[in-house]
């Protein structure tokens, strides 16, 4: 089961918004022993988070050459129309379309970025202790069992100080779990 979270995992990774992906991953989750409780997000995080994610690289690639294009259309309007409402219309649509390619460029950058960033991993061990500090001689903080799914904020050798959906950290050896 722990190895389908994984591959799932990275799916979702290369594609966001297929249905299929999210409901086999959801059904794998639900086998793990480890029910967390994430943290709540304000509603618009949430908002834009979901509609970043709704398209995958290319898409947003895609969209902010059609704004690009859009705006040398308008552009086009505003600099050779003989009418004064047509180059109305094509100043205004045009500074539209100028900050919509910027944002769609820097939206489709960062989700560039999130997909090289691999800073998130799954527990592979059966159980493993989370504990203080990065070696075998910490105090244990709390148990995690395989198939959960964390996130790696720092590295000391082969130590990961891991955060939970919970907001829990530790640290973990690198052999008990994967990155996704």
């Amino acid at each position: 089961n722990t190895k389908a979270i994984i591959n799932y995992e990275r799916a979702k990774r290369l594609a966001p918004g297929n249905a299929d992906i999210k409901y086999n991953l959801e059904m794998a989750q639900k086998a793990t022993v480890d029910k967390i409780e994430t943290l709540p997000e304000i509603f618009f995080v949430r908002w834009y988070k979901g509609f970043v994610n709704s398209f995958s690289v290319d898409g947003w690639a895609y969209f902010s050459v059609a704004s690009f294009l859009l705006l040398l259309i308008m552009l086009s309007m505003f600099l050779f129309s003989n009418y004064m409402v047509v180059k109305k219309i094509g100043f205004f649509v045009g500074i539209i379309m100028l900050f919509t390619t910027i944002w769609s460029i820097t939206v489709a950058y960062n989700r560039y970025n999130s997909e090289l960033e691999h800073n998130q991993a799954i527990i592979t061990a059966p159980s493993v202790a989370i504990k203080s500090s990065p070696d075998n001689s910490g105090n244990d903080l709390f148990v995690v069992h395989e198939g959960l799914k964390v996130d790696i904020v720092s590295t000391i050798g082969s130590w990961y100080n891991v955060r939970l959906a919970d907001g829990n950290e530790g640290w973990i050896s690198s052999s008990d779990l994967e990155r996704i």
